[in-house]
Order: structure tokens, then sequence, then C-alpha cells
């Protein structure tokens, strides 16, 4: 039985509906996927600055429509530490607090909702919610520091050996910034009593007939993309109906960008990318083919990291409005076949209701349904294995002229530097800072006291599954796991004999 759940039951229609609401509970444990409104970090936040972030997963319990997108939290910056000379805090920290959830038709619920993740960052999140910034020495400028510290005695060797370092191991910037846009994972610290609209269902007859061409296209293609010839990649996942212009100004509304050729500039870029631990929002993807077809378009999501990012591989069929795609998310590096390349989350339906949500939140499609599929086989290689309940989602994009995304865009301050130059001073300062002998000795030795640098994910206790939970586990450094939710409604019945496929990226 195809599953069949209309757009209206979010923010776009939610907002326009009359009926009656019934007061519901908001479960502790709760995950809410949220944006930011506005900048914040600990050079330019303060506490007690007022914060804003739109949810943008809806949240369900009970198959039923508790927080719908659009919904919006607000609270206040409770604490800030800036790493400074790094003697005072290991690291940078910022703490958010939301005490407010205000519903699209402006009833408004009170509640606490603590920081859980910071979505593709290299930031890490304490147990009571605090946000981490990265060790200043945890890189490997800090490696070439020590090696220069031996030589500082000897000027002619250690001045040459500081230029080389500059220009291949610039030191990062450990402070934390995350800008308008910004995606967060919280959780609900409490219960809390929240009022929900009673949504209909609609559109019921196109997304239909939109699911029946979604079958008839999916039975005449592979199920999987492919990696050379013979080895089997990404799975099929999702299927957008649509112009090329409609999608591309859907994805950019979004946030989501495209991505730059395999070049040499494009390496040098992505090595300093590694050196100073930053994103690249338009890292190069590696090739892909599906049924004997490069992709016709990319498009991918990041913040301030390299090794994690969102990303979806879209083939068109036969020159029509039909589009086949192909979304995992990159979690971490990893080494295959002799080469450094990214490792995907296995739970690719997370990545597929990624997608399909952020498109809904731009108001750029019509319809959106998730269709159940029944794959042929199972699928293995020499890659992760990945779990998925086979479903495929169906989406219908449609005319929304300019979509307005849905935070802040803020005009940077005035400065005379341009960010290059910005950047090479910021390197240089951190070096002189940060790398320097006295400071290295300090930090070595109160690491060895202390014990491990932290690296998050301890204590983070387990949250109910039901909607749209993740848990961490007691072990340090765990990955955070999770089912989000989607807005085509609660996600399909799987069976027992979940499909579990190795599928190498």
């Amino acid at each position: 039985m195809l599953k069949v759940l209309a757009a209206a039951l979010l923010f776009a229609g939610v907002s326009a509906l009359t009926a009656p609401c019934d007061a519901a509970v908001l479960a502790a444990g709760t995950n809410l996927e949220a944006r930011l409104t506005a900048a914040s970090g600990s050079r330019i936040s303060r506490p007690g600055d007022l914060i804003e972030a739109t949810v943008i997963a809806p949240v369900y319990e009970n198959d039923r429509l508790v927080v719908p997108q659009g919904a919006v939290l607000s609270g206040v910056v409770e604490s800030v530490d800036r790493l400074g000379l790094g003697i005072k805090h290991p690291t940078a920290s910022i703490n958010f607090r939301f005490t407010s959830l205000k519903m699209p038709d402006g009833r408004a619920s009170k509640l606490e909702v603590r920081t859980a993740e910071v979505e593709t960052a290299r930031e890490r999140v304490a147990p009571g919610g605090e946000i981490r910034g990265i060790h200043a020495n945890a890189s490997l400028s800090s490696g070439a520091s020590i090696l220069i510290s031996a030589l500082i005695a000897n000027v002619q060797v250690a001045v040459p050996a500081l230029g080389v370092k500059f220009l291949i191991a610039r030191s990062p910037d450990p402070e934390i910034y995350f800008p308008a846009g910004t995606e967060l994972i919280l959780e609900v610290m409490a219960d809390a009593n929240v009022s929900v609209l009673h949504a209909a269902e609609t559109a019921a007859e196109l997304v239909a007939r939109d699911e029946r061409r979604a079958q008839d296209l999916l039975s005449s293609v592979p199920e999987q993309a492919f990696l050379g010839r013979n080895r089997p990649s990404d799975l099929v996942n999702i299927v957008l109906l649509g112009t090329h212009a409609q999608i591309q100004r859907a994805f950019r509304a979004a946030g989501w960008t495209g991505e730059q050729r395999h070049s040499a500039l494009t390496l040098y870029r992505m090595y300093h990318c590694l050196v100073q631990r930053t994103g690249y929002r338009m890292a190069p993807m590696t090739r892909m083919r599906f049924n004997g077809q490069m992709p016709d378009t990319v498009y991918q999501k990041s913040l301030d990291t390299f090794a994690k990012r969102h990303h979806i591989r879209l083939w068109q069929q036969n020159g029509s409005d039909a589009w086949i795609g192909a979304t995992t998310q990159d979690v971490s590096y990893t080494v295959r076949r002799m080469r450094l390349t990214h490792a995907s989350d296995e739970a690719i339906d997370n990545e597929r209701a990624k997608v399909v949500n952020d498109l809904w939140l731009t108001g750029c499609v019509s319809t959106a349904s998730l269709m159940r599929r029944e794959l042929l086989g199972r699928y293995e290689s020499s890659g992760f294995p990945i779990s998925t309940d086979g479903g495929v989602a169906v989406l219908r994009l449609k005319d929304c002229g300019e979509a307005v995304p849905t935070w802040r865009t803020e005009a940077p301050p005035p400065t005379f530097i341009r960010p290059g130059f910005r950047q090479a001073f910021v390197a240089v300062g951190n070096d002189l800072v940060h790398s320097n002998p006295a400071t290295l000795a300090y930090t070595l030795t109160k690491s060895i006291l202390a014990g491990a640098m932290f690296e998050g994910g301890s204590g983070f206790r387990s949250v109910s599954a039901g909607s749209g939970a993740r848990t961490r586990s007691g072990e340090s450094g765990a990955r955070f796991r999770w089912k989000r939710p989607s807005v085509t409604g609660p996600e399909l019945a799987v069976p027992s004999s979940t499909l579990t496929a190795e599928v190498l990226r």
C-alpha cells in the first residue's frame, strides 16, 4: 500500500488552517532540528544575547504532527568563553538555551531546550549542551611548530621554515563562529505542553499520479549508481519532478551549493581545508555513473569542516522533467584503496529526509510523498554497511520566484582587509599565541595532567526513538545516532528484515 501524506501537513498549509487545536505533550528527550536565524560565536556573542532558530524538520508523536516546520525557537546565549591566549580555557565554548516555541500561527509555548549536536561542524557538544571548539594545537600546524621550535636557535633555518609553514601548514582559527543558517540538533530537557492544529490531507490524486510515474521510471533503471564500471555505490532514494530551473532555485533557496570541478586549484583548496580545519562549500564530488550516465547536476551543504557534508547527485531522465537522485551524508574521513576519501552515514534514510525537509521549507515544492519500493536484492561491496527502509521520496517542484531563505542574511561588518589577508593574519596570530614553545609546553603539560582532550559524545543519555530521536553511548567520541523525521509523515512501516546493504561510496 502506497503511503500518501500530502504537502498540506506542513507550515505553508498549517499557517493557513483555522481548524481547532488540541493540547499535546512534547516529551523530554525529543529532538528538534533547527536553523539559526542570525550569526553567533565566541568572538561576537555575549551572555544574555537573544537567539532564534527556525524548526526545519517536523516532529511527530504517535504518528501525529506536533511541531511543524516553520515554528520558531527563542532563547538566549547562556554562556560564552573565548579561547584568547588558551591559558584559562583549553577551547572556545558557547552555550545556547531555548525557552520558547512559537508556532507558525502565532501560538507560543514554554519549554527547555539544549543543544545536542551542530550539523556538519567540527565543534563537539558536551553532555550539558555546551558547544566546544577545536583545540588550538590539535592540527598539523602545531606539529610543524614543534619542529620549528627545536630549530629556533638557528635563525637561518627557523625563518625559512616559518615561511614554508605559513604557506603549507597554517594554524586553524580555534574560535567558534556559526553564521546565520547554521543547523542544530536540539534536545527537549523536560516535558512541555504545546498546542497542535488539525491538519488536512489534500492533493492525494496528484501525489498518487506522481508515485505511479516514479514507479514506472524506477522499474526500468538500476537501483544504484556505480563508481567506474563495476563498483556499486549510492542507492537511488529520491525522484524530483520539475525543470532544471525549478530544481536549481529550490536548492539555492535551501542553502545548498554546487561543486567545483577537480583541478590543481581545488586540490590545493582541499588540502588547506584539511590543514586549517575549515569547510569547503563547493568541494568536488566523486564522479558516479547511473545507468551509464554521469550526473547532470549535484548539490551539497556543509558548515565549517571538510570532513562532513550533505550531498545529492541527480540524473535527468531522457531530457524530461523527471530526475533520479541518490543522496548520502559524509560523516568522516577514511582511507580506501590507498587514498583518503569520505565515509558515509549508514542511515541513508536520514539524508533522504534531510533533502525533502530542506526543499519543502523553501516553498518551492507542491507535493511530497514517500513511496515504498521493493528492492530486488542484497547489495554488497567492500565498503561500509548502510541500512534503509527501501522507500523513495517523490517531490513535485513548482515555480516559486526567488525564494527567500529562512534565516536573515546579514552583511559582514565593514573592513578594509580582504578575506584572504584576514585569514593570513589570523593564522599568524594563532602561531604567535598558541604555537610558540612556551604555550606548546604549557598546553601539553596541562593535557597530560587533565587526561585526554575532550572529544565530545560522552555521557549523553538515550532518548526515545519515536519522535526523531538520536542517542549517544557512554563511549567517548561515539557518533550521534538518530532517525530524522520527514515532512512526508511518519516513516514507512519497516519489516523485521530491514534491508541492510554493503555499499561502497
